[in-house]
């Protein structure tokens, strides 16, 4: 995996598009961050999905991407709305995959 993510931000910057190779890497790595926090989150809150994880947790999966293209706004890259799109849209699934995982193991009376 280490190896295909290496290869894949090698690869020559193309035209901004809705499907470049940059695309994957913004998701994946924002459903990585929105599942690990949400995973996180109940530890504190209690146990159980909460609509609150999920918020809190698709919140958290977002501020890499932000911050990434924060600092590419400031001359050091190229900032994109399509990037943030695609942080977002991972951010929200990562939350949402885990969100419903604890949905349907954790028992009734645990809500």
């Amino acid at each position: 995996m280490l190896i295909a993510l290496l290869c894949l931000t090698s690869r020559p910057a193309r035209a901004d598009d809705w499907l470049g190779a940059d695309k994957a890497l913004h998701f994946g790595y924002s459903a990585a961050f929105g599942a690990a926090a949400t995973t996180t989150i109940p530890l504190v809150g209690g146990p159980g999905p909460d609509w609150r994880s999920f918020a809190l947790g698709a919140g958290i999966g977002l501020l890499p991407g932000i911050a990434k293209e924060t600092w590419d706004l400031t001359g050091r890259g190229d900032p994109s709305w399509k990037d943030l799109a695609w942080d977002a849209g991972g951010a929200l699934v990562g939350a949402g995959i885990v969100w419903a995982v604890q949905a349907l193991t954790t028992p009734a009376h645990a809500h």
